[in-house]
């Protein structure tokens, strides 16, 4: 009862810290506490991004208890462990199958390879890290799901609310965000809870890179399974061991290693010949770990750079800080260090993608290639991105996205806005549309005529555009892409030093249009040539066709398709 107490504490305290990188009104957590705590993130983060974090502390702490407590971390405090600790309660068969007895030493080859990729700067612990696993699990599916539920409650209780006057309860709504890949994440997990079926604790015993780090440790720990002249060699507690740390030859030996001190042993023994406590564990106690060959960790590990390099994805470490991004594609959140960095740091735990406000970040697919899978991208289709906002920053455990406040914010630019004139309503249908211009809160759109073009037709101003996505956001012609948006070119992104004076050095001309006084738009609105009508309706909009003319001024322009006024 004591290891479900600890177990439910810890799983609690990890669902409120990520709750409260959602809703900040809720106080800071220390959620990277819990994500630096995971050692093969912190080892293979460390290694391919060739930088070291206090937030990594939690991870040596945890290695350095192995010593002692051996692996009290993944039986007690692990959230993953502990989720599927539930799902295997849910998901064993009814009638237990033999529990297999190899393929242990699986999870000391798989940090291996994570370790050969990250010594040539490549990061693969997003298939694999714990940690960040879960958080993408209760961040991207979890969440997302739950807010929905709650959406269609409060849906169903509104004629209530009219009924009895509760006007909070009738209007109430809920931000219920939709997340790019989250169907895989849920496969992946679908497989790991599914493998209990096979055998309990499946991803601990035979994959989990953390806990190899973990049990490298925890060979001989002073906190130990300890077995008394009681025992009669039943072998019950070697059947019902969940890690198979207890061999069926000699049950009153122990895999210390293997072992996560969750006492079933000791449950299940009815002659009391088993206990736990602080003891030397000699020769006679401890069976041998399973740990492979260093002949093939090393096959693993020199395999793994051999590969990546041959595949050519160990790229040279170039920095981008002496010039812009030229490269196009997605942008990244603002504050993402430059792009080799960037991949090297950022775990894709999703928390950044969870706390975004607006849902404009979003995990990766394919189209950026297998190391750039689940890390975050801008989407604006999905959601502008806050020019004042710094959520994503803020719960970044390994600095992957600076953070970021004031001026330094503004000028982090995410990317350009890119028009594709065969598809804007101006430009190739030679209708009257603004919204572009309207939604843009740097002024970075301006309209001029074109010859052959009877309406102005839109332009974008490089230098004053950010790559916030509004325009694409708003943009009436949907698709994928729209009529204008985002990519990367000349994102402004830097390891260290300031934003704003990088960005005023090559020439950007960022300003909010609520502080920009001077050099107001270049032309007479509603559009060039037009002289603005008394109560004309903003541009792209049609005036109430009920309401009677206004004497003596010109009629108001044409709307955009698909607006009235």
């Amino acid at each position: 009862m004591f290891r479900r107490a600890v177990q439910i504490a810890s799983l609690a305290v990890f669902l409120a810290a990520l709750t409260a990188a959602i809703f900040p009104a809720l106080g800071t957590w220390p959620l990277d506490l819990f994500i630096g705590a995971d050692p093969a993130l912190a080892a293979v983060t460390a290694l391919s991004g060739r930088f070291l974090l206090l937030a990594f502390l939690p991870a040596l702490i945890v290695v350095a208890l192995g010593l002692v407590l051996g692996r009290v971390f993944c039986g007690y405090v692990c959230p993953m462990g502990t989720t599927i600790d539930g799902a295997d309660k849910l998901l064993k068969p009814a009638k237990p199958k033999p529990r297999a007895r190899k393929g242990h030493n699986t999870k000391y080859l798989v940090l291996a390879f994570l370790l050969g990729g990250a010594v040539l700067g490549v990061s693969w612990l997003h298939f694999v890290s714990p940690l960040s696993l879960i958080t993408r699990l209760y961040g991207l599916v979890i969440y997302p799901l739950l807010a929905a539920l709650a959406d269609l409650l409060m849906i169903g209780l509104r004629p209530l609310g009219e009924e009895m006057g509760w006007w909070g309860l009738a209007f109430a709504q809920l931000r219920t965000p939709v997340y790019a890949g989250a169907g895989a994440v849920a496969a992946i997990f679908l497989a790991i809870f599914a493998a209990a079926r096979f055998t309990p604790r499946f991803w601990c015993r035979y994959l989990c890179p953390a806990g190899a780090l973990i049990a490298l440790a925890s060979v001989r720990p002073l906190l130990r399974r300890q077995v008394a002249e009681a025992c009669n060699g039943c072998g019950v507690c070697a059947a019902r061991c969940p890690m198979g740390a207890i061999p069926e030859e000699a049950p009153e030996t122990t895999v210390y290693s293997e072992c996560l001190l969750c006492r079933t042993c000791e449950t299940v023994c009815s002659r009391g010949g088993v206990s736990f406590g602080f003891a030397w564990p000699g020769p006679a106690t401890a069976a041998p770990a399973f740990v492979p060959a260093r002949r093939q960790v090393l096959a693993v590990g020199v395999a793994a750079g051999a590969g990546l390099a041959g595949a050519g994805l160990a790229l040279p470490r170039v920095s981008e800080a002496a010039g812009p991004h030229k490269q196009g594609g997605q942008p990244r959140p603002p504050g993402a260090v430059p792009e080799f960095d960037f991949l090297a740091r950022c775990t894709r735990c999703g928390a950044c993608v969870a706390a975004c406000p607006t849902n404009a970040l979003q995990p990766d697919g394919l189209q950026g290639g297998l190391m750039s899978l689940f890390s975050p991208v801008v989407r604006p289709l999905s959601g502008p991105c806050d020019p004042h906002c710094t959520r994503c920053g803020d719960v970044c455990p390994t600095e992957a996205l600076r953070v970021l406040a004031g001026e330094e914010r503004l000028w982090a630019k995410l990317g350009t806005a890119v028009i594709l004139r065969e598809d804007c309503i101006a430009w190739e249908d030679q209708e009257k549309c603004m919204v572009c211009d309207e939604v843009c809160p740097f002024d970075a759109v301006i309209f001029e005529f074109e010859p052959g073009n009877p309406v102005p037709v839109p332009h974008v101003r490089e230098e004053r555009c950010v790559g916030c996505g509004y325009c694409e956001n708003a943009c009436p012609v949907k698709g994928d892409p729209s009529a204008i948006f985002v990519t990367a070119q000349d994102a402004l992104r830097l390891a260290e030093g300031s934003y704003a004076e990088e960005g005023r050095r090559r020439g950007l001309d960022i300003a909010f249009e609520e502080n920009r006084t001077a050099d107001p738009h270049p032309y007479a609105p509603p559009y060039p040539g037009e002289a603005p009508a008394a109560d004309a309706p903003a541009p792209g909009f049609t005036a109430d066709p009920a309401a009677p003319a206004t004497p003596d001024a010109p009629p108001g322009p044409a709307p955009a398709p698909g607006f009235t006024y």
